[in-house]
Parts: structure tokens; sequence; C-alpha cells
């Protein structure tokens, strides 16, 4: 199995972080540590480098529906009516839902604009003539800001901005192509920012494959054995619909069909522990997803299910979905939350059987000592060997407010001692003290 390693220095809460990704990787310690910002790192680069060109193309339609006149302001200062200007809001959202294709991508978006900028200034023209408002065709002119452009008649000035926006489009598509084939690094961290609010310097984060270095902001490298990261921060995502942009993420996965790997030995482990099965309403309009009993007595939709059930039922529709492959990464946020001691350790069996059938990664962030167990007691029973890594964050020495990743291997024991801090408290706040009796 080839190696990956994701590296963070001296960002928010994280002093230090070389974290292996060669198996199922499990990352412990106190909250505010930097767990779970370890883990959306990783999905945010891994899906990044995979859908680079999508997201430059995303950003280059962005800035082309910036370029539009403003054509429904306009319309609507020569009088017309709502419902007769309404296709001037509708044209910029059929840019934007335009997919990216090598072959096709921007032709189609270049058919976009110039359709849209011949409708407008065709009805520019025809508002003109029909309104005769010269103070509107004054301001239009104006704010457009060409050379003598109040001098000119309606034809000449139309003809001009025609070239102005087309020239505009020409420079746009130029530039975001050059992106799709450098792959500068600043644009993606740019984009991640734009996408999930959250700023990184480069300099601070670096995703390693096999000991190459696949960040800089000259130039991100593609991956070659990772194409896909999942990241599941809870299980009520399944019944939340798309409120979140990960949840929305989320969504689409267990909805849709992928080419992955189905193993019908995993799906009935799954079936087995929730005792029964998920599945998607017939005829629904929106698909939904209901839990079926293996007894056939419970047939309800999954909103209704226990929080609980909700982690095994989205780790069967990934499944069987197809999206769990070697060339995944699948990143859970203390799954431990919503279960049962005995899920924990069901959960646990799961999640080793599925890296050791399927090759998926698997980083897993955790408080719960029966779910480190678990893990390293079944992986160790699975003979994971060095694929099985555990981490646990400390208090940096010189920074109190930061953390440094300590890898423990497959030891737990430096894990536990930290569990049993609980247990110390627990003596000492509820302990009945006679010494002054």
């Amino acid at each position: 199995m080839h190696k990956h390693t994701l590296s963070v220095r001296n960002y928010r809460a994280i002093h230090h972080a070389d974290i292996a990704l060669n198996g199922i990787t499990v990352l412990t310690g106190e909250n505010g540590c930097g767990k779970s910002t370890i883990g959306r790192w990783l999905y945010y680069i891994v899906n990044g480098l995979e859908e680079y060109d999508s997201y430059v193309f995303s950003a280059f339609k962005r800035e082309v529906i910036e370029l539009l006149p403003p054509m429904d302001r306009i319309s609507s200062d020569f009088g017309l009516p709502y419902n007769e200007r309404r296709d001037f809001l509708l044209y910029p959202k059929a840019i934007d839902l335009v997919l990216y294709t090598p072959e096709k991508g921007f032709e189609l978006v270049h058919d976009q604009f110039v359709d849209t900028l011949d409708r407008f200034f065709g009805k520019l023209v025809s508002l003109q003539a029909t309104t005769g408002n010269e103070k509107v065709l004054d301001r239009i002119i104006r704010s457009v800001d060409l050379p003598d452009s109040s001098r000119r008649d309606i034809a000449t000035f139309i003809e001009q901005w025609r070239t102005v926006l087309m020239e505009g489009y020409a420079k746009l598509e130029a530039h975001f192509k050059s992106y799709i084939a450098s792959r500068p690094g600043a644009f993606l961290f740019d984009e991640i920012r734009y996408r999930y609010k959250e700023k990184v310097n480069p300099k601070q984060i670096q995703l390693r494959e096999d000991d190459i270095d696949l960040l800089s902001e000259e130039k991100v490298l593609q991956t070659y054995y990772l194409k896909q990261s999942i990241y599941v921060n809870s299980p009520l995502f399944i019944d939340c619909g798309d409120t979140h942009f990960l949840w929305a993420h989320l969504q689409k996965l267990i909805l849709n069909d992928a080419d992955g790997i189905k193993k019908p030995a995993l799906l009935d482990e799954v079936r087995s522990v929730m005792g029964g099965s998920i599945r998607e309403e017939e005829d629904a309009v929106v698909p939904k997803l209901r839990y079926v009993s293996a007894d056939k007595e419970i047939d309800i939709p999954i909103e209704d299910a226990a929080t609980g059930l909700k982690t095994f039922a989205y780790l069967y529709r990934l499944i069987e979905k197809g999206h769990i492959t070697p060339e995944t990464v699948l990143i859970i946020d203390e799954p431990e939350v919503h279960l049962h001691p005995k899920w924990v350790v069901e959960f646990a069996r799961i999640l080793v059987h599925l890296h050791k059938q399927v090759g998926v990664k698997i980083l897993l962030a955790s408080h719960d000592p029966d779910m480190v167990a678990a893990l390293q007691s079944i992986g160790e029973k699975e003979e994971l060997g060095e694929k099985l890594n555990f981490y646990i964050a400390k208090r940096n020495e010189e920074n109190k407010h930061q953390f440094d990743f300590i890898s423990t291997g497959t030891d737990i024991e430096p894990i536990f001692d930290s569990f049993n801090i609980a247990l110390d408290r627990i003596e000492e706040y509820g302990r009945t003290d006679d010494m002054d009796e």
C-alpha cells in the first residue's frame, strides 16, 4: 500500500503533526487539540487536488457572471415589469449550471455568454425604441464609461460595449485555462477559503504521497493513489438535507451510485448490527431513506430512527453505493458519540473489516476508551500491523495553547493514561473525605 502523510505546523491549536495515512489512523486528545481540524484539511486537500480543474471552472463561471451587465436593473429602469424581465435573472444561473468537461466546458460557457448578450442587447434596443427614455440610456452609457460614449448613438454604443465585454471574457478564459495547465497552489488555497471559509498558509500544511510533497504555492501535484475523501462529523446529516456544506456532499454520496467495490459480506455485517436494512422510498419526488427491520415489522423514515442506528446507516449506504474504494480516505469524527458501548465495538469491527477487505484508508478521531481498545484488539487479530496507527495530542511545552501529535504506533497505553485522568477527577470530585471526622 502506498504511503501518505499529512503534516501540519503552527496552525490554530496544532503545533506539530505528521499523520501517517496507510491504513487505520486514530487521533486522540482532549477537546480543542486540533483532531477535527486535521480531518477537515485532509478532506479539503484530497478533494481539491482531485477536482482542481472543476474548482478552476467554478471560479471562472463566477467571474463570467460578474462580467455580465446588470440586466435586471437596467430593464427595470426602463419600466419592464418583473414577469417580463425574469429571464434576465435566469441567464446567470444558466451559466452557473454548466458542468465542467475538458472538451466542452469553456465552449458551453462562451456560447451561453454570447447568447445572453444577444438577448439583452436586443431587448435594450427594443426598450429604448419603445420608451424613448433618454435619461436611462444616458445613465447606462455613463456607467459603462466608454471613450466618447456620450456622443454615440445606441447602435454604436452597444457595438462598443459588446466588444469590451467580449474582450473581458477572452481574458478571463485565457487566465483560468492557464490555471488548469499550471495548477498554481495559491489558487487551490484561495478556493478552499472561498468554499469552506478556512484559511491556511501553504507553508503550514503538506500532503505527501510516497515521500513526494504534493503542495506548494507555485504548483500542486495530482495524487496517484488517493482520489476521494469522505468526511463525516455527525450521523445527523443523513436526514437533515444540505444545510451544511459537508452534509450536502454526503447527501449526494448516499443517494447516488459510484463504481466502487460493493462488498455483500460487509453489507451483511452492517445489516446484522442494525437488525435490518436501509432502502429508498419508492416513487418519492425527493429521494428519501427508510429503515426496514429484518422481519419487516418496522418500516420508518430514517429521520425517525435512533441516532446511533444512523451511524451504521450512513456506512451501509456508502458501501452499498460503491463510494468506498482503495483510493478513498474515510474521515470520521468521534463516531462513538451516539453509540451504546456494544455498538462502539461493532462499529470498530466493521471499520477494520472495511479496511482489510477493500483497502480504504480511514482517519478516525476519538475520545472513547472502548473505541480505541476495540480498534487495537481487532486490528491486532486481523494482523493489520503497521497499517494501524494511534496518535495522542499532548500540549506543547513552550506554548500551552498548542498541541503536538505524538505517534504511539499500536501501543494504546499512553492513550489510556490520558483517559485515566477522568477517573482521577471522578475520585477527586466524588469522594467523601473522612479526614476531619
